[in-house]
């Protein structure tokens, strides 16, 4: 059997206290850090969705653009941007069969058939 006082224990018990207050002031930290990388992230978004936006209605087929549902917008606007269906998906948290759904909706909507063709919009 071991022989164990209760000083030892608490003494033990306060260590413990301290280390785990250490780590989660450590991992506070690390989550101010991503969160502070996040919000730059969805501001440098925004900002080229705003410019897309007005790229957008500056052209002249701005008016095909405004039957597109706001889903299929956001694709097409990533579309524009040059990024492809499996970087869209995981950008929006679908599948990869959602996207080309609605790549195939958007095609339709604008009567175009391809991706140089988006562009060109």
């Amino acid at each position: 059997m071991i022989n164990i006082d209760s000083i030892s224990i608490k003494i033990g018990a306060f260590f413990e206290m301290i280390i785990l207050s250490f780590g989660v002031l450590y991992r506070m930290k690390m989550l101010i850090k991503e969160n502070d990388f996040m919000k730059n992230e969805i501001i440098n978004y925004s900002r080229e969705i705003e410019v897309l936006s007005v790229n957008i209605k500056d052209d002249s087929n701005s008016d095909s653009i405004g039957n597109l549902s706001i889903r299929e917008k956001e694709i097409f606007d990533l579309i524009v941007l040059g990024k492809s269906n499996k970087i869209i998906a995981d950008d929006l948290n679908i599948s990869i069969n959602t996207v080309k759904f609605h790549v195939k909706n958007i095609y339709g909507k604008l009567n175009i058939k391809s991706r140089k063709e988006v562009l060109k919009i």
